[in-house]
């Protein structure tokens, strides 16, 4: 999600350099466990990494450009000089890149969302699906159960869906994700569900990449396909990463559509594509966005591509931003 930027980005990148090392210090008991935890996703970070560069080189080839906004293309090259070759295994301390993924951090929404999260969810339960990789050293904001304010986030959203609705996302057997991230919200959405869905990602090169590497540590490398040319298929059970420059190569049906901001921060084509697809068959929808922005001028246009019967209401937590659900 996006916010328009008035402060100079020199001095928020030194408030952000500044937190990361203050979020080193007072949470450095919380990261020698995950250290000690999770020491096998060093080991994978390792056999994955020089694959990272090699997959980026093949998809990117696939053009993308009428469906990305000149400010999601510009930050995607200035995030290339971060990831490439391959992502540093600690990559959430770079400042550069936090600014650039507009990461949340903390404050009155992290209490609020959280306290949220533990009035539906035993904390046994909420612990184990908010808890942190060793892999990416997030800015970890709650001690007791080792998240980031990003985790707390992703499960908020999914928590909102089932109150709203009135529907079990565990009844889904396929999801479509338009926007992904690093991969967190797919994540979340696994372990909070229990269920080996059939999970598609669809983003751009350079984040299909980072959500491949991530979720491979994540949940294991058996878990996790990524989609490098037009002949390979889409994998039941599995997260399945799909490049934006070849989604028109596929054609598939999914149970829910998901986007939170994603969809609205791309370009009109790309969402009238989404439409013209009927989102991909989904009857179930979890959608999130802002009103349109300078940075951003089509972010409100999700709103007339959207089934008639879908629900849109104000994130009552983020001022400007809006809920859509089905």
């Amino acid at each position: 999600m996006i916010n328009k930027i008035k402060t100079p980005d020199i001095l928020i990148k030194l408030v952000i350099t500044s937190r990361i090392w203050k979020n080193k210090l007072l949470f450095f008991h919380e990261r020698r466990l995950l250290h000690f935890e999770k020491q096998k996703q060093k080991i994978l970070y390792e056999k994955l990494k020089t694959d990272f560069n090699k997959l980026y080189k093949k998809i990117k080839r696939y053009p993308i450009r009428t469906y990305v906004t000149p400010f999601w293309q510009d930050s995607n090259k200035k995030m290339e000089r971060v990831l490439l070759p391959y992502p540093a295994f600690d990559f959430f301390n770079n400042p550069n890149l936090l600014f650039l993924m507009f990461m949340t951090s903390g404050g009155n929404l992290l209490k609020k969302e959280l306290n949220y999260l533990e009035n539906k969810i035993k904390k046994p339960f909420l612990k184990k699906i908010i808890r942190e990789e060793y892999f990416g050293s997030s800015l970890i904001l709650n001690r007791e159960y080792i998240s980031s304010h990003n985790s707390i986030h992703h499960l908020y959203h999914l928590l909102k869906y089932e109150e709203r609705t009135g529907k079990k996302l565990s009844n889904n057997m396929s999801i479509v994700e338009w926007g992904g991230g690093y991969g967190n919200l797919a994540k979340i959405f696994r372990r909070y569900t229990k269920r080996r869905t059939t999970y598609i990602i669809v983003d751009t090169p350079l984040f299909s990449c980072m959500q491949w590497l991530y979720l491979s540590i994540a949940l294991g490398s058996d878990e996790v396909s990524i989609i490098s040319n037009p002949n390979e298929k889409i994998i039941n059970g599995r997260v399945n990463i799909l490049p934006l420059g070849l989604i028109k190569y596929y054609t598939f049906n999914a149970d829910l559509f998901v986007s939170t901001w994603g969809l609205s921060e791309s370009t009109k084509d790309c969402q009238l594509f989404v439409k013209d697809k009927k989102f991909f068959g989904s009857k179930n929808f979890l959608l999130a966005f802002h009103k349109s922005t300078a940075i951003l001028p089509d972010s409100d246009f999700i709103r007339s591509i959207l089934p008639k019967d879908i629900k849109i209401e104000k994130n009552n937590l983020m001022k400007g931003n809006f809920y859509a659900f089905s």
